[in-house]
């Protein structure tokens, strides 16, 4: 990410490697890769912020 405060949607559409010309397929690729692994207790804070459980959990 730049550290540019504001930008344009024709900067972004030249610059942004996520908004580059790709199938679906390869957006998804693209966008899914490299994430990092989601927090042990994700479910439950998953269910604390769709209000299913209402202690807040622990962060881990």
């Amino acid at each position: 990410m730049s550290g540019k405060v504001v930008s344009t949607i024709g900067f972004e559409r030249h610059f942004n490697p996520a908004l580059q010309p790709r199938t679906k397929e390869e957006f998804v690729r693209f966008m899914l890769a490299d994430l990092p692994n989601k927090p042990k207790n994700f479910d439950l804070i998953r269910a604390y912020n769709l209000g299913n459980i209402h202690e807040k959990p622990a962060m881990e």
